[in-house]
């Protein structure tokens, strides 16, 4: 995986928001993403939330880290941790199909 991607942004950021600025900046850099889990500490979420029932706390960076994870981003000092896989430019993602 490579070194994270930390962010700071305004403190009361909602998910959608952080999560399309997460997006922009991983795009900057690595082109094409998906997300693959993420940890929203202020409504203690974790997607997928099975990964934590099935791994423990951290299931979430386990889940991504088993699946090919390669980019981290952390939003306002863990406000938001993501995790994204990013793939070649000639891969067709489904939403443009």
């Amino acid at each position: 995986m490579k070194k994270p991607i930390y962010l700071q942004l305004p403190e009361d950021i909602d998910f959608s928001t952080a999560e399309g600025e997460a997006r922009k900046a991983v795009a900057a850099e690595d082109g094409s993403v998906t997300l693959v889990s993420y940890y929203d500490r202020g409504r203690d979420i974790v997607a997928p939330w099975s990964s934590t029932i099935c791994m423990g706390k951290d299931g979430y960076r386990v889940y991504a880290e088993s699946r090919g994870a390669d980019i981290r981003v952390i939003v306002n000092d863990g406000q938001y941790d993501l995790y994204y896989l990013a793939f070649p430019d000639d891969v067709v993602a489904a939403d443009h199909l």
